[in-house]
């Protein structure tokens, strides 16, 4: 029994979709799982001992070896932000100068904190407030990375979803900025 090449393909196309469509269920559900918010980490925060009080210190006199380096919670207070509640709020809300200062505020916060409030704006905010958030996000990609993608998942859907040209075009130049600092700091760790 020999069987025909063209109802083989025919057979394998019905195949070939639904194994692409696993893919992409799968896929999408790994990259959400990726949005969803962590919980809290608690950081408590010692003050930094001063040159005097290391040298009083029996251990930092008896050590031979260098002390670290500093950490940033010793050297600097954390930063305190507004609840996310609030941010959105502000940053969706009527009073503008407000808005565009809780949108500036968020590219400030730590990545996971940002992203979602900054989605939200990149998607419903006025046109200033979008443009706003667009920077937002290529600072906090910047600053934080985007190994995940997630930004430029986030600035693609405003290209895709675009209501506004100027919007649109201001996305597509942010995009194509953390695409570049993206694959610039690929190469580098290639070397």
């Amino acid at each position: 029994m020999m069987i025909q090449g063209s109802s083989v393909r025919s057979f394998l196309m019905p195949v070939a979709l639904f194994a692409l469509g696993v893919g992409s269920i799968l896929g999408y559900t790994y990259a959400r799982r990726g949005d969803a918010p962590a919980a809290p980490e608690v950081v408590l925060e010692t003050p930094a001992a001063t040159p005097s009080q290391r040298a009083a210190t029996p251990t930092a006199a008896a050590s031979d070896e260098p002390s670290s380096p500093p950490t940033a919670v010793e050297t600097a207070p954390a930063e305190s932000f507004p609840p996310d509640t609030e941010l959105l709020a502000a940053a969706l809300g009527q009073d503008v100068d407000k808005g565009e200062a809780a949108v500036r505020t968020l590219a400030k916060m730590p990545r996971e904190q940002a992203m979602p409030i900054l989605r939200q704006v990149v998607t419903s905010g006025d046109e200033k407030r979008r443009v706003l958030a667009l920077h937002s996000l290529r600072t906090v990609a910047q600053n934080h990375g985007d190994a995940d993608g997630a930004i430029r998942d986030v600035i693609r859907g405003a290209i895709y979803h675009g209501d506004n040209e100027d919007v649109t075009a201001e996305a597509q130049n942010v995009l194509n900025e953390i695409e570049s600092a993206v694959a610039a700091g690929a190469a580098k760790s290639r070397r």
